[in-house]
């Protein structure tokens, strides 16, 4: 049984998207790529409130991890075009920029964007917009 790309309208459905994401990655030679199971849910991952705030514990964690040359961490949220962000995926995002790291929420329509930051023309950017 072979999964569909596309979703009815014919917009690339996120597994897919995800697969040409990874294959992109390669292609540049990062390494180390992680991708989370199940778009990063955690079943009955609950969270735990510490100072005020909530930590996801994995609920919402990115859908890509991956590193180049030892020097370079890069972090993805993959969505469909109309997908929208949950708050445990905002509050990684925001977690890794605010580390320092380059953390990206990037949709199909975003490929000439991908395509610059995984080949390194984009070495960091740090005018990322809000989520």
């Amino acid at each position: 049984m072979t999964r569909r790309a596309l979703n009815a309208n014919g917009e690339l459905l996120e597994p897919a998207f995800q697969a040409q994401v990874i294959g992109l990655l390669r292609v540049y030679r990062w390494s180390l790529i992680y991708h989370a199971p199940d778009g990063g849910h955690t079943p009955g991952a609950s969270g735990r409130r510490v100072a005020g705030g909530q930590i996801p514990e994995g609920r919402g964690f990115p859908d890509l991890v991956a590193i180049r040359g030892g020097r370079r961490l890069l972090v993805a949220e993959l969505k469909t075009n109309t997908g929208r962000v949950r708050p445990g995926q905002e509050e990684w995002l925001a977690g890794f920029r605010a580390a320092g790291f380059d953390a990206y929420l990037w949709r199909p329509r975003d490929w000439d964007e991908i395509h610059e930051v995984v080949r390194g023309t984009v070495e960091r950017r740090r005018d990322l917009d809000p989520l």
